[in-house]
């Protein structure tokens, strides 16, 4: 039971952060999706992730989250922007970990392959 605790904990919160996320940025790019709309779209995004066409699904999600914005009644160029945002948000939230926790060794490895 513990496990099956913790596994609906990390799934609530990360949940939340998804919706929190999809709704700042769907607001930023002036956008207006109820909260109920962002879980469904999140939900959908997510589904469109196993059809796995290009390295890291590139330009397919950020197609599948522009068009189903869009049935949510999104306008595409909000759709679009909010995607991208999205994906780049995604990618710092990696680079920033991965700089700090291995930065330093890919560093110290490009100086002595310089050398």
């Amino acid at each position: 039971p513990g496990l099956v605790y913790r596994f609906v904990a990390a799934w609530v919160v990360t949940l939340a952060l998804v919706v929190a996320l999809y709704g700042v940025v769907l607001s930023t790019v002036g956008a207006s999706v109820g909260a109920g709309e962002v879980i469904a779209l999140y939900a959908l995004v997510q589904a469109t992730s196993f059809v796995v066409l290009t390295p890291g699904n590139l330009g397919i999600q950020e197609l599948g989250f522009t068009g189903l914005a869009a049935l949510f009644g999104v306008p595409l160029a909000q759709g679009a922007a909010a995607a991208a945002i999205i994906r780049a948000s995604g990618w710092i939230a990696l680079a920033i970990p991965a700089f700090i926790l291995g930065g330093q060794d890919v560093v110290s490895a490009l100086r002595s392959f310089r050398d």
